[in-house]
């Protein structure tokens, strides 16, 4: 498998070629296959705290279930330009934005996406704040939205995307 460059940015032409190559490397279904056995078998979800004594006062956690997390691995791979701007779209409306710049990356909400459950609580790993936390998942959980719509209203973008992930289920005949 070929090493990922250090530099990461969308400009770098070294980063882009190495993912044409890869894109074009006859592993990468194995690779994706593995990497998915890996992550079924991976605890994606914070430890949870003790329950407490007294009264719970507050409002209740707030946990998505992401129905996606399967197909989301190869639309963060590909990247496609419909998948970006969900993506764009949920972050300027559920996360707005300050003098001129999202308040959330895109990369963070991408993250969020490859989660079995969206919560505040699994994605307290990240170096945000309380509040920076809230607004990943408040974004996550508008884009998932956003991509079960959009797959809604494409059905043989979904059937590609679920023939790529399991290709013996195909429907070919």
């Amino acid at each position: 498998m070929q090493s990922i460059p250090d530099d990461f940015s969308a400009s770098n032409s070294q980063y882009k070629r190495w993912a044409a190559r890869r894109r074009t490397c006859p592993h990468l279904l194995t690779d994706a296959a593995t990497v998915a056995n890996a992550m079924s078998r991976m605890p994606n979800d914070a430890p949870s705290l003790p329950e407490p004594t007294g009264p719970r006062r507050g409002r209740p956690a707030l946990r998505t279930g992401n129905p996606l997390v399967n197909l989301i691995p190869l639309l963060s791979l590909d990247r496609p330009q419909w998948f970006d701007d969900i993506v764009y779209g949920s972050i300027a409306t559920s996360a707005s934005s300050s003098q001129g710049r999202l308040n959330v990356r895109p990369g963070q909400v991408i993250a969020a996406l490859h989660l079995r459950t969206i919560s505040v609580a699994a994605l307290g790993c990240q170096e945000n704040s309380s509040r920076g936390l809230q607004a990943v998942a408040q974004a996550a959980r508008h884009c998932l939205r956003g991509v079960e719509h959009y797959l809604h209203r494409h059905p043989p973008v979904r059937a590609r995307l679920e023939a790529e992930i399991d290709p013996a289920s195909g429907t070919g005949n």
